[in-house]
């Protein structure tokens, strides 16, 4: 990770590519994004998915020759956002302004199904695009705590 910040001007971070980027199952992207966010200390979330029934229904619309999925893939794509992505909108009337996690960050990682082989008809899940530069900082502190990392460890005479 690299980072620049002079006095006031914003933080601007870019994080490692992810040094793999073709997967057999949309189990083994989750698996991966999940280590490698694990190690770059990158906090996304699946904002958006393109099932594989709405992408065939497109290309049977428009008269494609793309080839159309199985179903049993599931999604067709998947769009992966920085928790910092969106705007701060205030719903207080009273109180100053607290802490957010909106700040617009534009960090994103596109992943989808394609073609491996037209022939044999094989898929796979590709990564497609990688935004990975931040307007904010990247610390191990932030990613243990955030919520989707932390771990409540309660013993069962707890319970």
């Amino acid at each position: 990770t690299s980072s620049t910040s002079e006095g006031s001007l914003p933080t601007r971070v870019v994080a490692l590519p992810p040094n793999k980027v073709e997967f057999a199952s949309w189990e083994a992207v989750d698996e991966y994004v999940a280590a490698y966010v694990a190690q770059t200390f990158q906090i996304f979330r699946a904002r958006s998915n393109t099932s594989v029934a709405d992408r065939n229904a497109r290309i049977d619309k428009s008269e494609s020759k793309a080839a159309e999925l199985p179903a049993s893939w599931g999604p067709y794509s998947r769009t992966f956002v920085c928790s910092h992505s969106g705007k701060y909108k205030s719903v207080a009337t009273k109180r100053p302004r607290q802490e957010a996690r909106a700040k617009g960050c534009k960090a994103q990682i596109n992943v989808c199904v394609h073609v491996v082989d037209r022939k044999e008809t094989t898929f796979a899940v590709r990564i497609t695009r990688c935004q990975l530069e931040h307007n904010h900082s990247l610390t191990s502190q932030a990613y243990c705590t955030h919520r989707t990392h932390r771990n409540a460890s309660i013993s069962t005479s707890q319970l």
